[in-house]
């Protein structure tokens, strides 16, 4: 029996370190001085450098999904009712 849960320590601690270090890797590595310096460009007046950097990231679709879109229609099935729904964002919205 101690056997059993000994395994079940050593596989827990394991596997969540492996998880840990794969949500590591997928995110990177995160300096802590982070909001000091963005801190640092917005008192100096370097805002439009940021907003450069974060269209860049939404252009290359590092910022979510690029296939959400906020536009609806409304679709009348064949009973007559109507219902708003979410049509795909074209590419450039």
């Amino acid at each position: 029996m101690l056997e059993r849960y000994g395994m079940s320590f050593l596989g827990g601690a394991v596997g969540g370190g492996l998880f840990a270090g794969i949500d590591i890797w997928n995110n990177g590595f995160h300096d802590k001085t982070l909001n000091d310096e963005l801190t640092y460009l917005v008192k100096n007046h370097k805002t439009e450098d940021i907003l450069n950097e974060l269209d860049k990231y939404h252009k290359k679709g590092k910022l979510g999904n690029t296939n959400l879109s906020i536009n609806t229609e409304t679709v009348t099935d064949v009973d007559g009712n109507s219902k708003k729904v979410f049509t795909t964002a074209k590419e450039g919205e």
